[in-house]
């Protein structure tokens, strides 16, 4: 996990740097899917605010809180996320508990009942790893079919979530 601290307009010692880490680092027990922590502190006058980013898993959370102090706000809002992040965390074990039930109750849920297809014939060109790299970024697909050059196989490569790619290659 990568924690960013930005302090706009203002200047912040090394030890309140230290307790922001330690505060944050302290999320990773309720979810462990937490790609990075942003935190941008800023001062108006007497009021001191903090904004923490939270960079989940195709998620982002959003905190900000107004204080007294930076401690305070700080501590504030490490309080309003492990509450968002425990509320997140029930919310994936209850979706994971409904898709369980349906697939055991052997029923397939309605929208697999009335699905529309579009079907195609394809004809797969036999063509290299970096080509079919080429025409997804082109057409901006998220996966091409196609013969791969290399080896004679029918290879299915795809972009994931991270925007990095993989490869399947199908075996007879």
């Amino acid at each position: 996990m990568n924690i960013n601290i930005t302090a706009r307009k203002v200047r912040i010692s090394k030890g309140l740097k230290d307790y922001i880490t330690e505060k944050l680092s302290k999320s990773q027990k309720y979810f462990s899917h937490i790609i990075k922590i942003d935190v941008i502190l800023s001062q108006q006058k007497y009021v001191y605010s903090a904004e923490v980013l939270l960079h989940l898993a195709g998620q982002v959370v959003k905190i900000t809180q107004d204080a007294s102090d930076f401690r305070s706000a700080i501590d504030i809002a490490v309080g309003k996320i492990d509450r968002q992040l425990v509320k997140q965390k029930e919310k994936m074990k209850l979706n994971r508990r409904k898709n369980t039930t349906a697939e055991e109750d052997g029923y397939a849920p309605l929208d697999e009942l009335f699905l529309d297809v579009n079907k195609r014939k394809l004809v797969p060109e036999e063509i290299s790893i970096d080509e079919a790299k080429k025409r997804i970024e082109k057409y901006g697909y998220v996966f091409w079919i196609f013969v791969n050059r290399e080896n004679s196989r029918l290879s299915v490569l795809y972009r994931k979530e991270d925007l990095s790619y993989g490869l399947i290659e199908i075996e007879k």
